[in-house]
């Protein structure tokens, strides 16, 4: 415990690890004649924990206790590195300690998230958790089919990823020749070998690049030409 001189009503408490603790406080005051008045209210952290599950990020807390009424809600955030800003992902029900989130896209290597309890009751008393944070692993997809008839839909063979440092892909024949070669995302293939339209038929690639990290990555698959 603390003591604190009269008059002083803040404290911060720096011998605590808030991202794998939760802390119960509590306080009373003493008298010039040393009398000890009764306990107040308790006022608890919250401990949040984030982990990266398929598609999404499973969030779990400790729920947040003996406020007089409650709480009436949780808000979710999660901070946007572009605006620098914490942005609300969500609210849930006070009774709820844990959310699933499947919404959040923005193109950063992290989300830490954060949660804030809120006192039902009017009072608009709130009790911030810690904040966790999980890597976003790099992702690359690449189409298994594309249709190079000029008809304006799927004309092209094209990489879509996200937080790409740098990537190079090939496309070789089933016979292993080279059809085409790209340096970046913004390259595409338009079907044609030395300006003359490739032939019906599965293509293999094989895509080497570098993502979150500086972490390398090769992937290889087939591509089928469809005219």
């Amino acid at each position: 415990y603390a003591t604190l001189p009269a008059g002083e009503n803040k404290f911060r408490d720096l011998d605590t690890d808030v991202d794998n603790n939760t802390y119960t406080y509590r306080v009373s005051a003493q008298d010039s004649c040393g009398s000890t008045s009764v306990f107040s209210n308790v006022g608890k952290s919250i401990l949040l924990n984030a982990q990266k599950e398929g598609v999404g990020v499973k969030l779990t807390w400790t729920p947040y206790e003996d406020w007089q009424f409650g709480v009436q809600r949780y808000r979710i955030e999660v901070f946007n590195e572009a605006s620098g800003l914490w942005e609300v992902v969500d609210y849930v029900q006070g009774s709820e300690t844990e959310y699933f989130d499947t919404s959040t896209r923005f193109e950063q290597g992290s989300f830490c998230y954060r949660v804030i309890a809120e006192e039902l009751g009017g009072n608009r008393v709130v009790s911030l958790s810690n904040e966790d944070c999980i890597i976003q692993e790099s992702l690359v997809y690449a189409p298994s089919a594309f249709t190079p008839n000029t008809d304006g839909v799927n004309d092209y063979f094209e990489l879509k990823g996200i937080l790409i440092e740098s990537v190079t892909y090939r496309i070789y024949s089933r016979w292993g020749m080279l059809i085409y070669t790209g340096n970046s995302l913004e390259d595409i293939c338009d079907g044609s070998f030395q300006v003359d339209p490739v032939k019906e038929g599965a293509y293999v690639y094989v895509i080497e690049g570098v993502g979150t990290g500086g972490k390398t990555f090769i992937l290889r698959g087939t591509v089928t030409v469809l005219r």
